[in-house]
């Protein structure tokens, strides 16, 4: 477990309020921020928040955990700290799921933290008819895409002709176009989660257009964007 040392400049007392057993604040007494701190310390819990909305969502947060939650919570803030990783908590990031390199196959979920062999853990919020189940991919850092390389990404797959899966065809094709936004990992279609799902046929009307014409238009589209 990373370890950490409390520095004066974390206290309470160094510049908030004076330890009882001091006059004045530490900060006005010579001590410096970068100092370890002695056995009185007391984190500053103000530099947590800036208002009152802050404050209530800490305690409705904290007010909801275990003990063991709060401790995995604190295990993961002091794994996490210091800037040394390729992406922050609550990032969200892009990867192809199932298939080839098609526009369709791709999801996008947010960076919970980070595994001991460095693979990033990945997550989805829970949709609302799903309450409470959630969606947990844990994939090698060169496997994912920040948001301006999805960006570059989608664009060069759809110049390509390569927006649906010819082997996993959408049954609403219509809904990728150029600002076709990746699901994250839980609002993902069944059977993108079980490449083996059989799909269900519907009743009405069979959708005839043909994915090389809506390619096609969408290129059309893009160009008339860029004048």
């Amino acid at each position: 477990m990373t370890k950490i040392a409390f520095r004066c400049g974390m206290c309470l007392h160094f510049n908030q309020h004076a330890h009882p057993a001091k006059e004045q604040v530490c900060s006005k007494l010579g001590i410096k921020s970068y100092n370890v701190a002695p056995r009185c310390f007391t984190p500053d819990v103000t530099k947590l928040i800036s208002g009152t909305e802050d404050l209530a969502a800490m305690a409705s947060l904290f007010g909801t955990l275990s003990p063991q939650q709060k401790t995995i919570f604190m295990a993961l803030m002091l794994t996490n700290r210091g800037g040394k990783r390729p992406f922050s908590i609550g990032q969200k990031l892009y990867f192809r799921a199932v298939g080839g390199d098609y526009v369709q196959n791709y999801m996008a979920g947010y960076v919970m933290g980070y595994t001991s062999t460095k693979e990033v853990i990945l997550s989805g919020s829970p949709e609302a008819r799903t309450r409470g189940r959630i969606y947990t991919a844990y994939l090698d850092a060169s496997s994912v895409l920040t948001a301006t390389q999805w960006q570059k990404k989608r664009l060069s797959l759809i110049k390509a002709n390569r927006l649906i899966d010819p082997s996993h065809p959408l049954r609403k094709a219509k809904k990728i176009d150029f600002d076709y936004e990746p699901p994250t990992i839980d609002q993902a279609p069944k059977a993108w989660k079980d490449e083996h799902t059989p799909r269900v046929k519907s009743r009405g009307t069979r959708n005839n257009d043909e994915p090389q014409d809506m390619v096609v238009e969408l290129y059309r589209q893009e160009e008339n964007k860029g004048r």
